[in-house]
């Protein structure tokens, strides 16, 4: 088998007959913890989902496993693993409210708690949406120490997705979900807080925000390649440049927004931007 090193144990000594012992349990552990069913990031403990809608969960596991989620509010949805071992399925979300959790059943068990049902809203754009509350040096946000002194709800959640840098799709990217409190808070985007902030008070529902901001980045960083090809002075480059990142065709959307698709719902299944 590729990869695999066999030692034959009845002439080694007792020491590295031990050592093989270890090495083949911890490669049976790998392959069993590779088949376990995986979810996005943005799938976790705190999350907010969009109320009154189809809800998309997806995730990975082996082919052909049957995956199983139930809501505490009383729903669930199942679906079968494809020949690659990708899932998807939707789970119908009710009024606002919360903490619900939820379960999915697969290889594994997954469970999810802290889950919030509310308005869901992705956040994108450049410096002015990148901007913390918490401000830049010599660059303050007027009213931000009160603001971060008096900003614990947990109705108001924050996603906010890591930098990364691929030209392949990337299905996940590094994040986790955090309430608004003094000490997160500072690190939210300025603009989408106190967005997110007045959507709470008018409507008085949790908010969950997606954050996916870079500074200085351009519009054609953010699109796919299939809307690009409507621009043919934009050239899509085969190999990721050095620098610029935030500045070259389609590598935000691969890395930032791709595996987003379809998580960003209103009430009208109609997905919500604000920039």
């Amino acid at each position: 088998m590729d990869g695999l090193l066999v030692l034959s144990k009845s002439n080694l000594p007792m020491n590295l007959k031990c050592f093989a012992i270890v090495v083949s349990m911890a490669w049976m552990l790998q392959l069993s913890g590779a088949a376990q069913t995986r979810m996005p990031d943005f799938f976790s403990n705190g999350m907010v989902l969009q109320q009154q809608t189809a809800a998309p969960i997806w995730g990975t596991d082996k082919p052909n496993v049957k995956v199983t989620i139930k809501a505490s509010w009383g729903k669930q949805a199942t679906t079968t693993t494809d020949a690659s071992g990708r899932w998807k399925l939707t789970l119908p979300t009710p009024a606002a409210g919360g903490p619900y959790n939820i379960n999915i059943s697969a290889s594994n068990n997954i469970e999810l708690n802290d889950v919030w049902i509310g308005e869901v809203w992705l956040c994108s754009g450049q410096s002015n949406m990148e901007m913390p509350v918490k401000g830049y040096t010599n660059q303050p946000v007027l009213g931000s120490n009160e603001a971060i002194l008096q900003s614990t709800n947990p109705q108001i959640r924050f996603y906010h997705t890591a930098r990364a840098n691929s030209l392949q799709p990337q299905y996940n990217a590094v994040g986790s979900w955090k309430a608004a409190s003094p000490e997160h808070t500072p690190n939210f985007s300025a603009t989408a807080y106190f967005f997110a902030k007045k959507i709470n008070a008018v409507l008085n529902v949790p908010v969950g925000i997606i954050q996916s901001a870079w500074g200085a980045s351009t519009i054609e960083s953010w699109m796919d390649s299939v809307t690009l090809t409507a621009f043919p002075q934009v050239t899509i480059p085969a190999t990721l440049p050095a620098q610029n990142h935030n500045r070259t065709p389609m590598l935000l959307y691969l890395c930032r927004l791709l595996h987003l698709r379809g998580a960003v719902v209103s009430g009208r299944s109609q997905q919500r931007e604000c920039t």
